[in-house]
């Protein structure tokens, strides 16, 4: 059954597409200024290895087109005036990945990290997402 996308569904997708938009940028032109340009040096995520190899500059780039797709994505969708319900499935999927990733990188990030380093930042990642998921499950089964 077709969803309408419209409210606050249309506006999240929009959100959502923008902020994944800006990121292929980021991981192909400036990685080392992830999560933001400008901020502080204790909030960055790293610096490239004095040495990369092909496989840190394929995962670079590979994380820059699935973003960029992703954000193809929503903002088609965004632009519908309705939409299968199944293609939201892929929303809700990518929204509970990310999330599952914010709670690895900042929850486990003593644990987990090849530093022992949280990457504290990403709670903010996970509370944007975290809403724009909220609003996908409502539309999702309140239709």
């Amino acid at each position: 059954a077709p969803l309408a996308v419209d409210g606050a569904v249309q506006v999240a997708l929009l959100i959502h597409a923008s902020y994944f938009i800006v990121l292929p940028f980021m991981f192909e032109l400036m990685i080392e200024q992830l999560p933001l340009p400008l901020t502080p040096s204790a909030w960055r995520f790293g610096k490239v290895p004095k040495r990369p190899d092909n496989l840190y500059w394929m995962m670079s780039c590979l994380s820059a087109e699935l973003f960029f797709v992703a954000a193809t994505l929503l903002f088609l969708l965004a632009t519908q005036v309705d939409a299968p319900r199944w293609i939201f499935i892929v929303v809700l999927a990518q929204c509970a990945y990310n999330m599952k990733n914010d709670i690895v990188w900042v929850g486990l990030g003593k644990a987990l990290s090849p530093i022992r380093k949280p990457m504290s930042f990403m709670v903010a990642d996970w509370v944007l997402i975290g809403a724009l998921f909220a609003v996908y499950l409502q539309h999702f089964f309140a239709a």
